[in-house]
């Protein structure tokens, strides 16, 4: 990704909770004039929470390795305070820890118990699905609810102006006409 100077960039990945993840960035640039470039980067939880805050000389790998504990999209920012354009290579690897949890079921269990366990691992991984899926719908919900008020009142003020230009041309043809006694 190309991050030019003084317009930071920003990506998201969306993360599971429980999930283990790393994220790897390396920063490209040019040392011209034996100056090395720096980039400032900030990962950022779902919540706005800082996870890391600092800057990376070009050439250099930072990795991070952090456990999810919330779900929802991780923002990492780019902001490259330079007079040069940087490029920056970065990625995100992540395991699925909640897979290997519900693979820790004891195997001396008798298999009905043991099937019985799974089942209610795996119903709690639903229910935290639906339960995130909620809040997600509620969020969307005040984005539709705001957009639809914006757009009444760009409704009305178009109205409103539509209205005001045909007063202002019925009386502007009206006088036009008696001026020239065509009425």
């Amino acid at each position: 990704m190309l991050v030019k100077p003084s317009s930071p960039r920003c990506v998201g990945q969306e993360l599971d909770q429980e999930d283990a993840a790393t994220f790897f960035i390396r920063p490209v640039g040019s040392t011209e004039n034996g100056n090395i470039q720096t980039i400032q980067v900030s990962i950022s939880d779902p919540e706005g929470g800082i996870l890391l805050e600092d800057s990376v000389h070009s050439g250099e790998v930072r990795e991070i390795s952090k456990n999810i504990a919330l779900r929802g999209v991780y923002q990492m920012c780019f902001a490259n305070n330079g007079d040069q354009a940087m490029h920056v290579i970065f990625y995100v690897s992540f395991k699925n820890r909640g897979v290997e949890r519900s693979k820790k079921i004891d195997k001396n269990i008798p298999s009905v118990e043991r099937k019985l366990l799974s089942a209610e691992l795996l119903l709690q991984d639903i229910s935290h699905e639906i339960d995130f899926a909620k809040r997600q719908e509620s969020a969307l919900m005040d984005v539709i609810d705001a957009t639809n008020a914006r757009i009444a009142w760009f409704s009305y003020l178009s109205m409103f102006v539509l209205l005001g230009t045909a007063a202002w041309q019925l009386i502007y043809l009206r006088n036009f006409f008696t001026s020239k006694k065509l009425l």
